[in-house]
């Protein structure tokens, strides 16, 4: 049920109607807290984390993909955690916390290199390149842009390049 109440939420945020898909992740968060499911839960605090950022409501966004992160180390699963790491390095960006925004991928870009998430990888690579810029580190920015470059044509599905294509654009 906590799956279901997830995937509706999903299609909810998915068409723009992100108030009834934050009800539906607290009602995903009620009931994986009642029954004891921790992934669940873990999952329904990233997806509040993505709603709450689309609503431009980036304390509670980041608040609960912190939540999230916490969960995911536990659970010892490193690609759920830097699907939570990619998004909070993006609200960081988005916000104007640069600093932050390169800690994070600072800190999990050899996670994504070491289990081979080419996806994350590329995400955090091209994402740093942006932070360095912002903060004027151009020759920092240009090897992260590099390394970013690198690894993008190894990514699959296809579905992922246009997003990190653009990434790359804005880098």
């Amino acid at each position: 049920a906590t799956y279901n109440l997830q995937q509706c939420a999903g299609i909810l945020r998915d068409q723009g109607r992100f108030k009834q898909a934050a009800s539906y992740l607290a009602e995903a968060v009620h009931l994986a807290k009642k029954t004891g499911n921790v992934v669940g839960l873990a999952g329904a605090y990233h997806t509040l984390g993505a709603v709450y950022k689309e609503l431009k409501v980036y304390t509670k966004a980041l608040n609960y993909y912190k939540l999230s992160w916490a969960l995911k180390k536990d659970l010892g699963r490193p690609q759920k955690i830097l699907n939570t790491i990619e998004s909070m390095s993006e609200l960081y960006y988005q916000v104007g916390k640069y600093d932050s925004c390169l800690a994070l991928c600072q800190q999990f870009l050899p996670l994504s290199q070491q289990i081979g998430y080419i996806k994350a990888e590329a995400h955090l690579a091209l994402r740093a390149a942006l932070a360095t810029g912002k903060r004027n580190q151009l020759a920092q920015s240009r090897q992260y842009l590099a390394l970013g470059e690198q690894v993008l044509h190894k990514v699959k599905p296809s579905e992922e390049l246009p997003r990190l294509y653009q990434l790359a654009v804005e880098a």
